[in-house]
């Protein structure tokens, strides 16, 4: 809970620009923490509340051994929390503030790939008319490959 608050109370502060070394240092450590798709699938997966190694494992689908390491090094980091119950340590989001930047990059993610599917796909007739010297046999460029069928009666 302390590093809940200690992340709120940084979020609210004003940065200051250009941001001091240590501080870029840290936002880097930040980073590479999150740069690795096993991190992100745990996070992904422990947006939904704790669990146990054995747990993340078998909805991971990597060994037990992977799945300690990835969460060591988002514990390390304050990413994560642990607690341990028992002979089992649960695990659990302790900077939310992840989540929302994971948020932000899926978010933005998503938009640049629908504004590249539809460059792609207003793009395509126009390539394929300039390709063509714009004749007006566009369609001939979009028009499927034949079939096999086709192809045979040529071949006889």
């Amino acid at each position: 809970m302390a590093d809940a608050s200690l992340a709120a109370t940084m979020a609210a502060m004003e940065l200051v620009h250009p941001l001091p070394s240590a501080m870029v240092e840290l936002i880097a450590r930040r980073f590479r923490a999150l740069s690795e798709p096993t991190r992100i699938k745990l996070l992904d997966r422990l947006r939904d509340g704790e669990a146990s190694v054995l747990e993340l494992t078998a909805l991971i689908g990597t060994s037990e051994q992977n799945i300690s390491k990835h969460l060591g090094v988002l514990t390390r980091e304050g990413i994560v929390a642990r607690r341990k119950h028992g002979n089992f340590s649960y695990y659990s989001i302790a900077d939310e503030g992840v989540l929302t930047l994971c948020g932000h990059v899926c978010g933005s993610l998503q938009a640049q790939l629908e504004a590249l599917g539809e460059l792609i796909g207003s793009a395509a007739p126009v390539v394929s008319r300039a390709a063509n010297g714009d004749d007006g046999q566009a369609e001939a460029h979009t028009k499927e490959a034949p079939n096999a069928q086709e192809h045979e009666h040529v071949r006889s």
